[in-house]
């Protein structure tokens, strides 16, 4: 795994980068993005984010569960392939709707 946060629903608004607050969004180090998983807000697909890497878009993905505490490793894990992040470049997950009420949780592998 490469990282995980919590926001709250006020925090997690249009235009809002989920990971802004995480020091793993940049590291010197290289990584590979192999997988996503998004849960949280009231409902299943009422929420969504785009993630980057640097200025290019991965694509736009949807929370797959609604109101929990974590994702599920195996039932919420979006598989991405594997996506080389160079060292020193920032990974970003931009939020395109505002969460309604429960926190949003995203992980990075």
């Amino acid at each position: 795994m490469i990282g995980q946060c919590s926001v709250a629903a006020a925090v997690a608004l249009v235009g809002v980068d989920l990971l802004t607050n995480q020091s793993w969004n940049i590291s010197s180090k290289r990584r590979v993005l192999t997988g996503v998983a998004l849960v949280g807000s009231t409902a299943v697909n009422d929420f969504s984010a785009d993630l980057y890497i640097e200025d290019t878009r991965v694509g736009t993905f949807w929370n797959t569960h609604a109101g929990v505490i974590a994702p599920d490793s195996e039932a919420d894990t979006i598989a991405l392939g594997r996506l080389y992040v160079p060292p020193g470049s920032k990974i970003s997950f931009v939020c395109n709707i505002n969460a309604t009420a429960n926190p949003v949780i995203a992980r990075l592998y």
